[in-house]
């Protein structure tokens, strides 16, 4: 990331979104912030307001073990952070969508 330009991708982000992700008192450890700016990444910089993101795309990309990653889902949805649909098909769990 030598020179970062606008001309080679962005995220497109509101304002008062932004605005409240800077206000909101996020954990010391900077999980759940890293999480939110993942997250974030996945959907309004695809143009998406959800995205089904898998628990290995986050860890990955995020570079954190999978139990931190479920620890911080779960601590940003029971926050109203974060709003998470679960699903499966056949019996099969489903990436969740959010």
């Amino acid at each position: 990331m030598a020179s970062p330009q606008k001309e080679e991708g962005f995220t497109r982000i509101a304002n008062e979104l932004l605005d409240a992700i800077i206000r909101y008192p996020f954990p010391a450890s900077g999980t759940q912030i890293s999480l939110v700016m993942f997250i974030i990444r996945k959907t309004y910089g695809w143009h998406k307001k959800e995205d089904a993101i898998s628990l290995s795309q986050i860890c990955e990309g995020i570079r954190i073990a999978k139990r931190t990653a479920i620890y911080a889902l779960q601590e940003l949805e029971a926050q109203k952070i974060l709003f998470i649909k679960r699903s499966s098909k056949n019996g099969v769990k489903l990436p969740n969508t959010i």
